[in-house]
């Protein structure tokens, strides 16, 4: 680890050594929409008109705002669908680093963001446990959380309880598109063995084509939304949209809280 940051995390709590990761890296942005501008690439989450993206391994970050290819599929979701454009009541669960600029600065929503662990994040919260009333929130994003979490299908309903009537989330996994059923196996507890069956040591399932169904159990009405398929060869190489990039689908599972039928009309 680099001396500068051993030192910080002596001295500081864990919830202020993010803080202050986040306080650098925010501060020295300006320099890199300088050093890394041009006119080849495009990021759809923070705006940077960039000469390339920065690869790391198989992901290719933007060297502003440090979303992933999975991240500017959403960025550019968001915006085509017009979806950010009204007056928001957002929570955020598991905050992505790029979220400031596509959701917390903006002055027509007022934002939350929340997870178990994560000091970047506003509040505590565990999700399958949500200490909050119902019909709170008029959109939720959790984007590539539930692989996670062991018992998805209580975090669904949780998401769907403090929903508005009417209002909307995105909720996107992981997907091997080639398996009907979701896997998933309590007993796999090993890091190696995870990431043998789940394609990585932090997940717990690998999702098949059946995710909309557990959705739909969960009171959602869902779209899943081929929209990567909509997009052209350039556009897929100006955005940096690479599908085979961390599991990414192309697909956007669009969520609804139904509204509630007022029989009182009839």
């Amino acid at each position: 680890m680099n001396p500068l940051k051993t030192v910080a995390k002596r001295l500081l709590s864990d919830r202020d050594y993010v803080r202050l990761g986040d306080w650098v890296f925010h501060l020295g942005k300006p320099l890199r929409f300088l050093w890394y501008r041009g006119s080849k690439h495009f990021c759809p989450c923070c705006g940077a008109h960039l000469r390339r993206f920065l690869f790391l391994g198989a992901y290719g970050y933007c060297p502003c705002c440090w979303a992933l290819g999975r991240h500017r599929l959403l960025g550019l979701y968001l915006e085509r669908k017009g979806l950010l454009e009204e007056q928001l009541k957002m929570l955020e669960i598991a905050p992505m680093r790029c979220s400031r600029d596509l959701f917390a600065i903006r002055p027509n929503i007022e934002y939350t963001s929340a997870d178990l662990v994560s000091d970047r994040a506003l509040v505590r919260m565990d999700i399958t446990s949500i200490d909050l009333p119902d019909n709170q929130f008029d959109a939720i994003i959790c984007y590539h959380v539930l692989e996670h979490i062991p018992e998805d299908r209580k975090a669904m309903r949780e998401i769907c309880r403090i929903l508005k009537p009417g209002g909307w989330a995105i909720i996107d996994v992981p997907q091997n598109l080639n398996r009907a059923m979701t896997f998933e196996d309590p007993g796999i507890v090993s890091p190696a063995e995870r990431k043998k069956h789940f394609g990585t040591e932090q997940h717990v399932r690998l999702y098949g084509r059946d995710y909309v169904d557990r959705l739909r159990e969960c009171g959602f009405e869902v779209v899943a939304d081929s929209f990567a398929s909509t997009l052209t060869p350039g556009e897929i190489d100006r955005y940096g949209i690479w599908l085979n990039e961390a599991d990414t689908t192309g697909f956007v599972h669009f969520c609804r809280k139904a509204r509630v039928r007022d029989d009182s009309r009839y």
